[in-house]
């Protein structure tokens, strides 16, 4: 999460530039004359600045939240930085000599450790994945630098021992800590590369620029030339600046990057090279022991670095080789059979052809049921064997999961494609002896061919598996994709597709049917019917799509968008005083999904719907595919609150054998008896029948498809409680539903003793 920066900051911003800008003007030369050190000014007017950075560095670890640990800590050196640099003004800047160590050394020595943390929490925040080699080009990249800062800056490798053992400890803790700083400023260089943004560089820069400060104040002071409010006191401010420029910046909102491999090759190469031009300056000027020994460990890491490259080659070129090998089988998997495919097609030109053949066993399930997995694997790695001995060499076979297999053939022909799928099938139909079992093994194969049947890999995948289902279902052993066979098929996995976006991008569009009250004669609920509003071809019924989205597994997502749009609206009807229930269909598969019931209460609760305002309806189908999963699922619905509709009342075939079994408390007379229910006596005498069935069992009789006022009244007579249908109210947007329902009021009608 990343907070927006408020007034207030940008106010500090604006302050802590104004009051740096006045501070860098006076350490200019030619501004200050002679005056020396100013406590106002260089002390306190200093700290300020300094107080102001901290502040700065502080807001970017509130806001950013991915960074914040290391944001913190370099916080928290620059305190521990500003906390000795105001002992010292307070308490030793006038005493001579100084004492070593000190309060002031404490807070100055302070600030290394905790600038360590947070380079390396900043590398955490922005590598997926640090590995040792990275690790070791960044040491080599670090001794490098250090190298050549200490032949070229020798006081900040070799400060002056003198003092007490603690003295002399505190002073060369000083250049030890640049040097580190200098190593792991230029490690994290290394590792990061071009991956680094504006924020990093300001940050790696700020600390290099302190380092290089620190150098020459070391070499100065040695030499007794260095001089308080000079300009080398810039060094130590420029620093701070591009801590506070980096804090500043906007937090890119990226994944987590890989290391640029360019940079993790070049490094270590310009690295190795500085190395060898050092330690060859050596050879004809005398260089500070200490270079000396950090180019020749630099060197030494050179030389580890070539050992750790070869294993990591070696390494990755066996994982990819894994990752694009089938490991039951040794044949190429689907990632390297999509990979080659997809290749082949991109380089097809005028007058080349490929042709991609999938072959899938007959009846392998049977295999594995009867004689065991362990059979039927073996069973897969004879049919590899027998397939490599027939597929061309320079052709692709692959197993692609399970019993399925495919092979590309590259410059194929629809003859030659289909003779060698007949070869394919006849190799396979030779015994193979496992273990007592005496096996053939059947295929059925389907054939695509480019650019004839697509030019894509998707495209010829799905277009082979199309031919190799028809292959399957007519028994002939191989078949060639047929538009006009299988085209139908593949507009079903094209809207499948289509369906599965329209989901996700809320292309669902829900209308309401009204249910019109009988006794009371007003309408108290609807049912809630679901419309895709597909991007091209319109406002789509449930019947152009549902039947896709139940065999493609996209009903429960269906489901779960219906019942939350159909429970939210219904909530928002109650709360304007409309006082409506909302019923709305589901599937067998929703049915007999895991946790229903706990699925459709919490969409209860987020709407704020009382669980008696919900009806949901299914069918008889449900029964004949799982009745005590069905009974169990429906009973814990009803135990919740919510109402269970059967619909289609009458068109299954064991409805009062179930009856008794579901926890219903509707009943939807199917439209196929109230339509007629005026021209037949018999199919009146039914109707009237199942009302009093229903009602003798404490059900609610609702019918559907009334289409005229004299079938409304002849259901009223019959004391039919509920009735919907076009004569009542065609489904409608929500919006509309509060005018529907005031327009659908009228007198309630009582039951008559006879028809």
């Amino acid at each position: 999460m990343t907070v927006r920066p408020s007034r207030a900051e940008h106010a500090l911003r604006a302050v802590a530039l104004v009051l740096a800008l006045v501070y860098a003007g006076s350490l200019l030369p030619g501004v200050r004359g002679t005056d020396g050190f100013r406590p106002l000014v260089d002390g306190w007017l200093n700290a300020v600045v300094d107080a102001m950075v901290v502040g700065l560095v502080l807001l970017r670890a509130w806001r950013d939240r991915r960074e914040r640990s290391a944001w913190a800590c370099l916080a928290a050196g620059l305190v521990c930085a500003l906390a000795g640099s105001i002992s010292y003004y307070a308490f030793f800047q006038y005493r001579n000599p100084v004492p070593s160590p000190s309060a002031a050394d404490l807070g100055w020595l302070g600030f290394y450790p905790l600038s360590y943390l947070a380079i390396v929490l900043l590398l955490r925040s922005r590598l997926r994945r640090l590995l040792p080699s990275m690790w070791l080009d960044g040491l080599i990249g670090g001794l490098t630098a250090a190298a050549l800062a200490a032949a070229f800056l020798p006081g900040a490798a070799v400060p002056p021992a003198a003092g007490t053992v603690l003295g002399i400890a505190a002073t060369v803790a000083y250049p030890v800590g640049d040097l580190l700083l200098v190593v792991l400023v230029v490690s994290a260089i290394t590792i990061l590369g071009r991956s680094a943004d504006a924020g990093w560089w300001l940050l790696c820069g700020g600390f290099l620029v302190l380092v290089v400060t620190d150098a020459l104040y070391a070499d100065q002071a040695a030499a007794g030339t260095y001089s308080a409010g000079g300009p080398l006191d810039l060094g130590w401010l420029l620093g701070r600046v591009c801590f506070a420029a980096a804090a500043v910046l906007p937090a890119r909102r990226t994944a987590r990057l890989a290391p640029d491999p360019v940079a993790v090759l070049a490094i270590p190469t310009v690295c190795a090279l500085a190395v060898l031009g050092l330690l060859f300056a050596g050879t004809t000027a005398e260089l500070p022991d200490e270079a000396t020994a950090l180019a020749l460990a630099a060197g030494l890491g050179v030389i580890g670095r070539t050992v750790l490259t070869f294993r990591e080659v070696r390494a990755a070129a066996e994982m990819r080789r894994q990752a694009r090998t089938d490991d039951l089988t040794g044949l190429a998997n689907r990632r390297a059979f999509y990979d080659d495919l997809g290749a082949a097609t991109r380089r097809l030109g005028p007058g080349s052809s490929l042709a991609v053949l999938l072959v899938d066993l007959d009846r392998f399930r049977q295999v594995n049921d009867s004689l065991g997995h362990q059979t039927g694997d073996r069973l897969l790695q004879v049919v590899a064997e027998r397939l490599r001995t027939v597929v061309r060499e320079g052709d692709v076979l692959a197993r692609l999961g399970g019993d399925e297999y495919a092979v590309l053939l590259r410059s194929a022909s629809a003859s030659s494609a289909e003779a060698l799928a007949e070869r394919l099938r006849a190799r396979l139909r030779e015994h193979v002896q496992l273990g007592a079992a005496l096996l053939t093994a059947e295929a059925s194969i389907g054939i695509a061919l480019a650019p004839a049947h697509g030019t894509t890999a998707t495209g010829l995948l799905q277009r082979a598996d199309l031919a190799m289902y028809s292959a399957k279902r007519r028994r002939a052993g191989v078949a060639l994709y047929d538009e006009a066979r299988d085209g139908e098929g593949l507009h079903r996995l094209e809207m499948a597709a289509r369906l599965r976006s329209g989901i996700e991008q809320g292309q669902l569009v829900l209308l309401y049917q009204p249910q019109l009250d009988l006794r009371r004669g007003a309408v108290t609920g609807v049912e809630a019917l679901v419309r895709w509003q597909h991007p091209t071809r319109g406002l789509l019924p449930p019947d152009a799509f549902l039947p896709v989205a139940e065999s493609s597994g996209l009903m429960t997502a269906i489901t779960e968008a219906v019942l939350a749009g159909a429970t939210a609206q219904c909530a928002q009807w109650r709360r304007a005083g409309l006082l409506l229930d909302v019923a709305v269909n589901i599937s067998p598969s929703d049915l007999l999904a895991d946790g229903l019931a706990g699925r459709v209460e919490a969409l209860l609760t987020r709407a704020g719907l009382p669980p008696e305002a919900l009806t949901l309806e299914v069918t008889e189908d449900i029964l004949v595919q799982d009745r005590d999963r069905a009974v169990a699922v429906l009973a814990a619905l009803r135990r919740s609150g919510i109402g269970i509709a059967i619909d289609d009342y009458g068109t299954g075939y064991a409805s009062l054998a179930y009856l008794s079994d579901l926890p219903a408390t509707e009943l939807k007379l199917d439209r196929s008896f109230v339509v007629p229910l005026l021209e037949f006596r018999r199919v009146a005498t039914i109707v009237e029948s199942t009302i009093d069935l229903g009602r003798s069992l404490g059900l609610v009789l609702v019918a559907e498809g009334v289409e005229d006022e004299a079938t409304l009244q002849a259901l009223a007579r019959y004391g039919c409680d509920r009735a919907q249908g076009f004569h009542i109210g065609r489904p409608v947007p929500a919006a509309q539903i509060p005018d529907l329902v005031a327009r659908a009021r009228r007198a309630p009608a009582g039951r008559s003793s006879g028809s």
